[in-house]
């Protein structure tokens, strides 16, 4: 049977404790078994790490590979910005990567699933340096290798913000952060489009209004030029959740998404 350790902390900041779910299959490799993190939306405010399907979660583990659902800092009252939360999540990775051994995983391996805000997010551990979001001083020095992420209605750039209010902007970014601040270029996932990146599998609506379909068409766009290793898939009419009015298409459609996700995790994982 495959095992889970349901809240392992990965780091303090505090008095608040950020945890880690992990699923191991019951088979893994000699070498370790390769990992997918899985990353929460929520507008970097709001959301849980228990938002894993069953069904993906089944036959990933299934195919031999770990998951792990992260939690990490959230935005809001002036605590945290959108670089903590981004800081979190390669912590969390970092962690995978110091204790592979103890649970036998393989952090050459790693692949990232985010949606929403959590697709920036996972898109950033893919395809940012990660020495430019050190945090946890006892996690520095472990490192994890990123090999393949998907992207689901996620924010792949911040033009769309252009017309935010600047108590928007600063409550995201910081204290007098403003859109064409170095910190927002930072956080742009599309800032870190390169030939070589790890894959990507973008997933966007074309009716989402909570994340304009544009800035995956862009990123696509972008990569493609440069011959990177990129798939988009559009779903007609389909909104932020991916939700549209005929219910049998939508279903056929995350039939479909997930199909390619899975596929894309073997080809890199395994």
């Amino acid at each position: 049977m495959p095992r889970v350790f349901e809240n392992i902390i990965y780091k303090k900041k505090g008095n608040l404790e950020l945890g880690l779910t992990l699923h191991l299959p019951e088979c893994a490799p000699k070498d370790g078994a390769p990992l997918v993190v899985f990353i929460h939306g929520g507008g970097f405010t709001a959301g849980r790490r228990f938002e894993i399907f069953p069904e993906r979660l089944g036959q990933i583990l299934a195919a031999n590979i770990a998951c792990a659902s992260i939690s990490y800092s959230l935005v809001g009252g002036g605590a945290n910005t959108v670089y903590d939360c981004a800081v979190d999540c390669f912590d969390a990775a970092r962690f995978l990567a110091k204790n592979a051994k103890t649970f036998g995983l393989n952090s050459g391996k790693t692949a990232f699933y985010g949606r929403s805000a959590g697709g920036l997010l996972a898109l950033l551990c893919a395809t940012a340096n990660a020495s430019d979001f050190l945090g946890s001083p006892e996690l520095r020095g472990f490192n994890f290798t990123p090999k393949c992420v998907c992207a689901v209605s996620a924010v792949c750039d911040f033009l769309s913000f252009k017309n935010a209010s600047p108590t928007l902007v600063e409550g995201l970014f910081g204290k007098n952060a403003t859109i064409e601040s170095d910190i927002v270029k930072k956080l742009s996932p599309s800032e870190y489009i390169s030939k070589n990146m790890p894959e990507v599998l973008l997933v966007h609506g074309t009716a989402d209004t909570t994340v304009p379909v544009d800035c995956a068409v862009r990123y696509y766009q972008k990569a493609a030029k440069l011959s990177a290793k990129i798939s988009f898939m559009q779903m007609p009419n389909g909104g932020h959740k991916l939700e549209c009015p005929n219910a049998d298409f939508a279903a056929e459609f995350a039939k479909n998404q997930f199909a390619a996700e899975l596929e894309m995790y073997k080809r890199n994982l395994l």
